[in-house]
């Protein structure tokens, strides 16, 4: 059964997800070598390895989605008002 379409909200969420591992598994890899520790080394190799592993489940949920949609426009993407013009009060 194929998955139903997400949400704007969801997408966002998704991709604050991605953006997050995305960070972590770079920091980590960053560190990678500055870490003299056996046991530390381990660990951050294995935290790079499940930050990859996030990253890829995470890509094919935002891959089909368009990039301009049609759904409502939000409250910054509405047209301003044009400006009123001040009448002069006597």
């Amino acid at each position: 059964m194929p998955q139903p379409p997400l949400t704007i909200h969801e997408a966002m969420e998704v991709h604050e997800l991605l953006n997050f591992e995305t960070i972590c598994a770079m920091k980590a890899k960053g560190m990678e070598g500055l870490v003299t520790d056996r046991a530390l080394k381990a660990v951050m190799e294995q935290f790079l390895q499940q930050s990859v592993q996030a990253i890829a489940e995470l890509q094919p949920l935002l891959a089909g989605l368009p990039l301009s949609g049609n759904h409502p426009p939000s409250m910054l993407q509405q047209t301003p008002m044009p400006p009123t013009q001040n009448a002069e009060v006597k």
